[in-house]
């Protein structure tokens, strides 16, 4: 038989936090600002289209006891709906006197400069390198109005092994030198054009990031201690997740009331439960 619970249990950063003051309407973007003092997600479109608020989420899955990483928009997230949950924001990941890779490649190549999107963007690239996923494909979701993002592209391509170059090129910049020759660049087969062997030649234009260099410099940097700093925050979610106390919990329903009553969040943990609710609703 399932248990029922009134405690809201969530992991920031590593830590457990108080849930003692979360209203039922709540969203994990205000819960973070407000209750826990975390500003660095941002508040932009509050509508899940520009991505400032981008958070990572990590839970244990119930079928095959895996933990499962992902990246959502806080300002659109139940707060409730991270019960049992780990919540990495840009704060946990490095700071101003330890920065994580991917901020210190924001800065080096000049990919931040308001720098409000700069929090979500990081943590979209951190989750997308924590699943091991293309994170120039995966990047659509946050939007920069200032950088024209060919900066943030560059760091990127310092990061993601997907992209350390086009059909054979050093670098995206320079795959033009190679059109006419042996390596297939710009997504074509004919001599490396995508136009045709006709359409480019070593000669033709092509648009140079300024940070190139810099790009193909940091693809040879070592980077262990931030990657050591990533692996113990991956243990440390892991540890927690899988705590005999959390997956109690995820196994119990749950039950938030706001402080009037006049609100409840409840979510089941069994088909008899929901549909008990469902009795009572009608």
């Amino acid at each position: 038989s399932s248990s029922s619970s009134r405690r809201l249990i969530i992991y920031v950063n590593g830590k457990a936090r108080d849930t003692s003051n979360i209203h039922p309407q709540m969203t994990l973007l205000t819960y973070l600002r407000e209750e826990l003092g975390l500003t660095g997600s941002k508040l932009g479109c509050g509508e899940g289209g520009c991505g400032a608020c981008t958070v990572m989420i990590s839970r244990l899955e119930a079928a095959g006891g895996v933990v499962r990483h992902r990246s959502v928009n806080a300002c659109l997230m139940p707060v409730c709906a991270c019960h049992c949950s780990h919540v990495t924001t840009v704060e946990g990941i490095g700071n101003v006197h330890s920065m994580h890779k991917i901020q210190q490649r924001m800065v080096d190549l000049h990919g931040s400069q308001c720098g409000y999107c700069t929090p979500g963007i990081v943590m979209a690239i951190f989750a997308n390198m924590v699943n091991g996923e293309n994170m120039v494909e995966h990047m659509d979701g946050n939007l920069c109005r200032c950088t024209g993002y060919r900066p943030i592209w560059d760091a990127i391509k310092t990061l993601d092994p997907e992209n350390s170059g086009c059909g054979g090129c050093s670098a995206v910049e320079k795959c033009a030198s190679a059109c006419g020759g042996t390596s297939s660049c710009n997504g074509g087969s004919s001599g490396g054009c995508s136009s045709g062997s006709t359409g480019c030649s070593s000669s033709s234009s092509v648009v140079t990031s300024s940070t190139s260099d810099k790009v193909q410099m940091y693809k040879d940097t070592s980077t262990e201690k931030s990657d050591a700093q990533q692996e113990r925050l991956l243990q440390k979610i892991e540890y927690v997740l899988t705590h005999p106390e959390n997956v109690a919990a995820m196994k119990g329903s749950l039950s938030v009331v706001d402080v009037g009553g006049k609100m409840e969040w409840v979510q089941p943990s069994s088909l008899q439960e929901l549909l008990k609710i469902m009795n009572q609703s009608s």
